[in-house]
C-alpha cells in the first residue's frame, strides 16, 4: 500500500535501446508516479524500450490483490523524438483493477516520428476488462508528425469505463502511412470511446490503407472525429 514516487528526467539527449524501461506501476493499492522528461532529443529503439505506468494487481497463484489506484501521467517536453522497433508508451488500468489510466502528454517544437524499420510502435492508453474507471487521454503537440506502416495509437475501454480523447496537432504537417489512429470501447465493455482530434496547420496526409476510428463494439457511445486542416486534405491508397 502505497503511492509510486515521480520520476523526472533532464538531458540533452535520451535514448532508450534494447528493452530500456522507465516504470512508474503500482501492483497493489495506491497512485503510480508521473514519468517527468526534459529532453532536446528523444530515441526509444530496440524491442519493448517504453514508457509504462499500469495500476494492477499480484498475478500470482497465492496472491490475488486487486490493484486500486490511479495511473501516473507521462509528460514530455523536447525538440524531438522519435519511435522504432517495437517501442512505444504504455499507461494502462489492468484486468480486475479500479482506478484511472494516466495521461500521455507529448509537446515537441519539432518532429514527432513513427519510423518502424523494423516491427511496429505504439502509444496506448486503456482501460483493462473487469476494471472500472477510464482510460487516459493521449496528447501530442508538434512542429511535424509522420507516423510510418506498423503505427498504432489507440486508447480503449474493456471495463466499464470511457476511452480516452486522441488529440494530434501540428504546426506544420501530419503524415499516416498504414497507421491505425483509434478510441474504442470493445469486447464487453460499458462505456464511450473518446474523440479523436487533428489539426495539421499545413497538410493532412493519409494514405496506404491508414484508419482512423472512434466507435463502441459493446454498450455505449462512438466519439467524434474533427480533422482541421491549413493547407489541404489529402486521403490516397487502399
Amino acid at each position: 500500500m502505497g503511492n509510486g514516487g515521480d520520476v523526472n528526467l533532464t538531458t540533452e539527449t535520451l535514448e532508450l535501446e534494447n528493452v530500456a524501461v522507465i516504470d512508474t506501476s503500482v501492483f497493489g493499492t495506491g497512485n503510480g508516479g508521473d514519468i517527468n522528461v526534459n529532453a532536446n532529443s528523444i530515441t526509444l529503439t530496440g524491442n519493448l524500450s517504453t514508457f509504462i505506468s499500469q495500476v494492477r494487481g499480484f498475478d500470482l497463484p497465492l496472491v490475488r490483490e486487486q490493484g486500486k489506484g490511479n495511473g501516473g501521467n507521462l509528460n514530455i517536453n523536447t525538440d524531438s523524438i522519435s519511435f522504432d522497433e517495437l517501442t512505444g508508451i504504455l499507461l494502462d488500468v489492468q484486468t480486475g483493477a479500479r482506478g484511472n489510466g494516466g495521461d500521455i502528454n507529448i509537446n515537441a517544437t519539432g518532429n514527432v516520428d513513427f519510423i518502424n524499420e523494423e516491427g511496429f510502435t505504439f502509444v496506448l492508453t486503456q482501460l483493462g476488462s473487469e476494471s472500472i474507471g477510464s482510460a487516459g487521454n493521449i496528447n501530442i503537440n508538434a512542429g511535424s508528425f509522420a507516423a510510418n506502416p506498423g503505427s498504432l495509437i489507440l486508447s480503449d475501454t474493456q471495463g466499464i469505463g470511457n476511452a480516452g480523447n486522441i488529440s494530434i496537432t501540428a504546426e506544420n504537417d501530419i503524415t499516416f502511412s498504414s497507421t491505425q489512429i483509434q478510441s474504442q470501447t470493445i469486447n464487453n465493455a460499458v462505456g464511450d470511446a473518446g474523440d479523436i482530434n487533428i489539426v495539421a496547420g499545413n497538410s493532412f496526409i493519409v494514405g496506404d490503407g491508414s484508419l482512423i476510428l472512434a466507435d463502441t463494439q459493446a454498450e455505449g457511445n462512438g466519439g467524434k472525429i474533427v480533422v482541421n486542416a491549413g493547407d489541404r486534405i489529402l486521403l490516397s491508397g487502399f
